[in-house]
């Protein structure tokens, strides 16, 4: 019995010891990334409408700066939601949020715009999030923000606009060769009597560290 209790009373030390330790090795995110199209899933580039991400991060908070590649869509005769985008029109617009990483929930931060880049005529909305909550969290080396709003979706020939229910998960992480690797899903509450929906698409992309100069 007493070599029982010696050992768990070793084993719980061990535990005390090496948690602070896991604590302290989050990797570091915080730098200047660049999209990379080796890696990325899906192929097309038009999923991947960040074209570059500047990270900054200390113990409480979590800073995005994107510049995102926005792109109008075609309106499709059918009465479908449009699908392929007009590449000639197209506008990069740079926005900076902060994220709040204590695992609670908060409102999702407005993302301050700091710049945009006109390339095209400047698109319309296709969803419009609304009642935006946030939980920002660490789960060892991977850095996770879930997003649960309300959206608008573009109204169809003879009907009104939609709106539902939406929950978009987003996670950053460094793989072995030192690129932050991000993905992204986000899922839709199906619409009463409404199109049929796809199952929800998972967009993986890859960023390099940006040379120094």
């Amino acid at each position: 019995m007493l070599r029982s209790r010696l050992v768990v009373a070793v084993i719980s030390l061990a535990l005390v010891c090496v948690l602070p330790l896991r604590a302290q090795t989050r990797p570091h995110l915080a730098g200047v990334w660049v999209y990379a199209v080796e890696g990325s899933y899906p192929a097309d580039p038009n999923s991947h409408s960040h074209l570059d991400i500047v990270i900054a991060q200390d113990a409480q908070t979590f800073t995005l700066t994107q510049t995102a590649a926005v792109v109008t869509l075609p309106k499709r005769t059918d009465g479908g939601l449009p699908t392929v985008p007009f590449v000639s029109d197209r506008v990069l617009v740079k926005s900076s949020s902060t994220y709040v990483v204590d695992g609670a929930d908060h409102p999702s931060p407005d993302g301050v715009s700091v710049g945009t880049e006109v390339g095209g005529s400047t698109p319309p909305t296709q969803m419009t999030p609304e009642e935006s909550t946030y939980r920002a969290f660490w789960t060892r080396d991977q850095l996770i923000i879930m997003t649960r709003d309300t959206v608008t979706l573009p109204a169809r020939p003879g009907q009104a606009a939609v709106r539902t229910r939406r929950v978009m998960r987003r996670s950053f992480q460094l793989d072995s060769r030192d690129r932050l690797i991000v993905q992204r899903l986000a899922l839709l509450d199906p619409v009463f009597d409404g199109p049929s929906q796809e199952g929800p698409l998972s967009v993986l992309s890859t960023y390099r560290r940006a040379p120094s100069h």
